[in-house]
């Protein structure tokens, strides 16, 4: 698994490097820290060139300060983004969430969750979205 994860990282790193570097050093760091209880791992591939195109790790923990390090990487880089979003529901329900494209078409996507049970799950999302090279297609 740490080697999916770091051939991952690496792919996606020069993409967005400058965007998000301090995000995905914390992402990174996080597969061997003691707080975690489980990681999840999904992708998504081009069938024909077999290139992933979509990829997902959802690591959840309860640990109140390793979110409070990852609430603070993403508020670091949010002038940085294109979308950025904080919703608190209550004394323990919280959403934040950072969304990154470099115009190219390589879109990364950061969300921690917090829920009732004061429970955490940081989601990182990355994916390809193509883009129309000259002009845009009129759709009737």
């Amino acid at each position: 698994m740490t080697r999916i994860l770091l051939i991952i990282t690496s792919m996606l790193l020069p993409l967005m490097v400058s965007a998000q570097s301090s995000l995905i050093r914390l992402s990174s760091s996080l597969e061997d820290n003691k707080d975690v209880s489980n990681i999840i791992y999904t992708e998504k591939r081009d069938p024909q060139t077999r290139k992933i195109v979509k990829s997902t790790r959802m690591i959840q923990f309860s640990s109140p300060k390793l979110a409070k390090k990852i609430i603070e990487a993403m508020r670091k880089e949010r002038e940085k983004s294109v979308s950025y979003q904080e919703a608190n529901q209550g004394p323990y329900d919280q959403i934040h969430c950072v969304e990154f494209d470099d115009n190219e078409g390589a879109v990364s996507r950061y969300t921690l969750i917090r829920d009732a049970s004061e429970r955490f799950t940081f989601s990182i999302q990355t994916y390809d979205s193509p883009r129309p090279k000259s002009g845009r297609r009129r759709h009737r």
